[in-house]
């Protein structure tokens, strides 16, 4: 059985059942507080000691002991009139009865808290009951009335110049990602991550493995398992000393990555090592999903009694109803895992009609289970439907019943399908702005086709298969069965052969089309160069032309010559806004621009991007003033243009006192990579002459990345040549992770020039948004 939401589950474990209140103590056990409180001499000491307690409580998640005991305390408090204390242990207490999955019964003390804090200036305890109720919208699938508590959380915290309590803001956060996560909305969750990673970098440093972590919570869930361990690393290196339970919930999602990866041996020691710290430290809230890990990972090593075992474990330990692993879901992993051991034949039966028993009493318990299941988990999804959509089939196609289990296995095929199709769009819509819908869409309905092709098959297979399993079971004789067998096999194989060669089919389909595609794509840009030479002769030949007319009809009268005169100046104005057409789009995106009064963006499979930044610039402001600094800028803007040209590169703008060009379009040329270093080198020598002759002169760093772009304008005013694509955004990343007088590239670019230039291998280098990258410095030339 696959994973029932666990990784969702670890979201809601790190997020919510660190909702603590009151100040933590670190290392204390409930025994030890417990002997404290019996050793205490004043009433006060005993006070506090009990605050402690029912922080620790709320530590371990042992809720009923906060609500047992949290009205006690706040009884006491009221006579000292302490509104701010008791705020908080109303808080305390309504976090437990969510934690509970019990979404009413805090009510009462949600409302007493807020009632004593609009008494308080404890803006913490204000941002806490915010979170907390956001907390309870959450568990009740409310997302967007979650989403809007938030995002009062973060307001209020910003109004108070960040002096909310990171702890509280860690949670603020967390909640953050995992109400977007639930909502599948996982580019959202991974930008409010990386917010989150910056929040911790200015404020609460030393929790920066936090974040980390949710990030590579987020690369397991876009099924980026590598890159997930990779934050994950980087999550356990930062960690603080004594981080033991932190460590453990990284192992876990670590025992997840490698099972996903089918590195079980991997899988199980991290699930182990997690493990016995959990035991070893009694925190019971998190056994019942570490049983459930190890349970699975047996399940896929086909240890089915060890399998057994862990399941149970898990069973025995969750509770009936809760925001993690609860009874339900522990017990339908255990039916799952028997169904799993009776199909692979590693269990014995004395009789047929023990073994037909046995099946009907799994599915008897695995339908119950999934209706409990059902109405007491607080969160679900189609996929689990899918799940038990299979493991009906199996054990219906096992008992005999062979239309119910084809009808299960039919709407689990559809179901995936679905999925594989909901994927898809979603691959459109990400990577649209690096390839042509066109190409896009072509691959799609391929990969559709060869999905459809094979579901059909494996239908038409399990149908047949079902079909002679009942002629097998009502045949009388041996050579009556013998007879099926072999008609059976002759009719699996026309149907594999006729499958197959309508799977080649379309491959070849495909292939045409493709190649018709780039044929009208070749055709379109060949139509556009050989228009734009055609209107180049037309000019031509006009203007020779009318210097023939002027020598034959040079006797014309003053009107006439007046004429001409304001056609010269319209033709000199003409060619100056033409000139200046030039000077802002390229020569073809100019054409098609006058005659179709638009242009389409183009995808150009290979192009170098160059990016050159001043260094210290606005501190250089400062210093010499703003408007020699822009005289100075504009010499060397206005050298960089000639530097580009000489090159074949074409500006496309400058941002402030960045410049950014490429090279490789808008005419395709293989040496783009090669041109780009080349014109960098050019500026650097300009700069070292420049630094001679002007006490202005800045330092710079420039930056290179090879690849894909589409490159065009936007709108119908202000034109703009721009380029779009993630190789822009890694050129800028170059450029910024580069040196002052330096050319820095990346891997990509350093494949298409290493025979060319003199390089030095800088390592992998931690660039924002990518991870770690590898980097070159160009020598100078």
């Amino acid at each position: 059985m696959k994973n029932i939401s666990i990784p969702f589950y670890i979201f809601l474990c790190i997020t919510l059942s660190s909702f603590c209140v009151l100040k933590a103590q670190d290392s204390v056990s409930i025994k030890e507080l417990r002997q404290k409180l019996k050793d205490a001499k004043d009433e006060k000491s005993r006070t506090s000691i009990k605050i402690d307690m029912i922080n620790q409580f709320s530590v371990e998640g042992k809720n009923d002991s906060v609500i047992a005991n949290g009205p006690k305390l706040i009884e006491y408090f009221k006579k000292s009139k302490n509104s701010m204390t008791i705020g908080s242990i109303y808080i305390t207490i309504y976090s437990a009865y969510l934690t509970k999955g019990d979404t009413t019964g805090g009510e009462y003390y949600k409302q007493e808290a807020q009632r004593y804090l609009q008494m308080s200036n404890d803006y913490n305890s204000k941002a806490l009951l915010i979170l907390t109720d956001a907390q309870n919208f959450f568990t009740q699938n409310k997302f967007e009335e979650a989403s809007t508590e938030l995002n009062k959380a973060i307001a209020l915290n910003q109004q108070n110049e960040n002096k909310i309590v990171p702890s509280i803001m860690r949670n603020v956060y967390a909640m953050s990602i995992s109400n977007l996560n639930q909502q599948n909305k996982i580019s959202d969750a991974y930008t409010k991550a990386l917010e989150f990673s910056d929040y911790t970098n200015k404020y609460s440093k030393a929790e920066s493995y936090i974040p980390m972590y949710f990030i590579g919570l987020l690369q397991y869930q876009m099924k980026n398992y590598q890159k997930s361990l990779s934050a994950l690393d980087k999550s356990a290196e930062l960690l603080p000393n004594k981080s033991e339970a932190f460590l453990a919930e990284i192992n876990i999602l670590r025992s997840f990555c490698f099972m996903e990866l089918k590195d079980y041996e991997k899988a199980k020691l991290y699930a182990t090592s997690s493990l016995k710290f959990m035991e070893a430290q009694n925190q019971i809230q998190n056994l019942p999903r570490l049983y459930y890990l190890t349970a699975q990972i047996n399940q896929k090593e086909k240890d089915y009694d060890k399998a057994i075992q862990f399941a149970q474990k898990s069973y025995d330990s969750a509770p009936e109803k809760g925001l993690s692993i609860t009874k339900s879901s522990a017990k339908l992993l255990l039916l799952n895992i028997k169904i799993d051991q009776i199909q692979d034949k590693k269990i014995s039966f004395a009789t047929d009609s023990e073994r037909k028993t046995t099946l009907q009493n799994l599915r008897t318990d695995l339908t119950k289970t999934y209706d409990n299941y059902l109405a007491q988990e607080l969160y679900h999804n189609k996929e689990m439907d899918g799940q038990m959509w299979e493991y009906y089939s199996k054990v219906d196609e096992m008992l005999g019943d062979y239309e119910s289990a084809f009808s299960y296995y039919k709407k689990y095929k559809d179901l995936e399908n679905q999925k594989t199709s909901a994927e898809n769009i979603r691959g459109i819509e990400e990577t649209q702005s690096e390839r042509t819908l066109s190409e896009q869409k072509l691959k799609i309905k391929l990969e559709e086709e060869t999905k459809r092709i094979q579901l059909q098959k494996e239908l038409e297979l399990k149908a047949l298969r079902y079909e002679f399993d009942k002629k097998q079971a009502a045949a009388k004789t041996e050579v009556e069965r013998q007879r099926l067998l072999l008609e059976e096999e002759h009719k699996r194989r026309e149907i594999s052969i006729k499958y197959d060669e309508e799977q080649k089919a379309i491959a070849i389909k495909y292939a045409q089309e493709k190649k018709v595609a780039k044929a009208e794509q070749a055709k379109k840009d060949a139509e556009a160069k050989a228009e734009l030479s055609k209107s180049k002769n037309i000019r031509n030949m006009s203007i020779g032309g009318a210097l023939a007319a002027l020598l034959l009809l040079g006797f014309a009268g003053w009107s006439y010559n007046q004429k001409r005169k304001d056609g010269i100046k319209i033709a000199a104005e003409k060619k100056k806004s033409e000139d200046l057409l030039l000077n802002i789009l390229p020569q073809e995106v100019a054409q098609e621009l006058k005659e179709k009064g638009k242009s389409d963006a183009k995808y150009y499979d290979e192009v170098s991007v160059l990016f050159t930044d001043f260094v210290n610039f606005t501190a250089t402001s400062e210093k010499i003033g703003v408007q020699e600094l822009l005289e100075e800028l504009n010499v060397c803007f206005t050298e960089f243009d000639n530097i580009m040209g000489r090159h074949g590169l074409e500006k496309i703008k400058t941002i402030g006192d960045a410049y950014l060009a490429v090279s490789g379009l808008p005419t395709v040329n293989k040496d783009h990579a090669k041109n780009a270093i080349a014109a960098s080198q050019d500026i650097l020598r300009f700069i070292e002459e420049r630094k001679k002759v002007s006490p202005n002169a800045l330092d710079l760093r420039i930056g290179i990345h090879s690849g894909q772009v589409i490159a065009g304008i936007v709108g119908v005013k202000k034109f703009a040549y721009d380029i779009w694509g993630d190789t822009v955004n890694t050129a800028a990343r170059m450029e910024q992770a580069g040196e002052k007088g330096k050319i820095n590239i990346s891997k990509n670019t350093y494949e298409l020039v290493k025979d060319d230039f003199e390089t030095t291998y800088r390592g992998k280098i931690s660039v924002k948004g990518k991870g770690e990258m590898e980097m070159y410095f160009v020598g100078k030339a």
